[in-house]
């Protein structure tokens, strides 16, 4: 008896599986550390424009969380078509994440918070041409979103290995 209760104990404990978006974070922990911190968590992000045409660009992911997703900002407005995917390439360590799922702008109030923690380089970014980023009030075009993750693909590809996927969907 208690041999059976050791065991359920035990698969209790460690049979459980890593949340996905816990994976991904130790993933990119793993990049940074094979680059000696030089990864910059930069995405692909494929959406669909308002007249209906596929649009791929680079976002930078700011952060990871479990319960919303990842967060990036952008330069303009995706609520038309609030579907997306984000790739996220990782080469030192052979793999890639691949994120697809719903966009959901994030609160006018966390908008301004990173705005105000951007460093001013990035700020050049939203700003128009000639503006000075030093004390510039928050642009209406530097719009926050997070990916509501449906799925998510967890892809390896080692040297001289077989490549391996999974593929896990989110309710």
């Amino acid at each position: 008896m208690k041999i059976i209760f050791l065991l359920l104990v035990s698969w209790t404990l460690f049979g459980k599986e890593l949340h996905p978006i816990t994976k991904v974070n130790q993933w990119c922990k793993k990049e940074k550390e094979w680059t000696e911190g030089q990864f910059l968590q930069k995405a692909t992000l494929a959406t669909v424009t308002a007249q209906g045409h596929p649009h791929v660009e680079s976002v930078d992911i700011v952060h990871f969380d479990k319960k919303e997703g990842p967060l990036f900002f952008i330069g303009r407005d995706l609520s038309l078509h609030p579907h997306a995917a984000l790739h996220l390439p990782l080469p030192r360590t052979h793999r890639t994440v691949s994120i697809k799922g719903t966009l959901h702008p994030i609160a006018m109030a966390e908008r301004e918070k990173r705005w105000s923690q951007l460093p001013l380089y990035k700020k050049r970014l939203f700003l128009p041409e000639k503006a000075s980023p030093k004390g510039a009030l928050m642009p209406v075009t530097f719009i926050g979103y997070r990916v509501i993750p449906h799925t998510i693909t967890f892809s390896e590809n080692p040297p001289r290995s077989l490549p391996n996927q999974e593929v896990i969907t989110l309710n």
